[in-house]
């Protein structure tokens, strides 16, 4: 399975990626939802629970409603948590915007079936809750 390294790049890209989002009117939303496992679910800092799509609608409606520059989402403390030869489960911590609201995410990265040789995220599986 993946290193650690793999892991947090692949969360990283992803972030950069919906950060640039919402600083930019984009059409193609495949990078997210290529990488957001059908049962993909976030809790958000409130209890709030998203499933998939909830999630996807946000980044779309987001999209473009800050200015270059004004927005980022800053990932640390990236931790592999457990590794097996298909899945690994890695912790990190994130922070948005200018408020830096913080939160602890778990990742569950797999495998790819497409045999795509890129870092393993077509299995991301995100459960979100604020740090304390």
């Amino acid at each position: 399975m993946t290193a650690t390294a793999d892991c947090e790049r692949e969360i990283r890209e992803l972030h950069d990626f919906v950060a640039g989002d919402y600083t930019t009117k984009r059409e193609d939303f495949e990078r997210v939802e290529s990488a957001l496992h059908p049962e993909f679910s976030l809790v958000r800092p409130s209890g709030f629970v998203a499933d998939r799509s909830t999630g996807l609608e946000g980044v779309r409606e987001s999209e473009g409603q800050y200015d270059p520059g004004e927005f980022d989402i800053e990932i640390g403390n990236v931790e592999m948590i457990e590794r097996g030869e298909e899945r690994a489960l890695v912790r990190y911590e994130e922070s948005e915007g200018e408020r830096h609201d913080r939160s602890t995410q778990h990742g569950v990265f797999g495998r790819r079936q497409t045999g795509d040789e890129r870092p393993p995220s077509g299995g991301i599986s995100t459960r979100r809750g604020s740090s304390e």
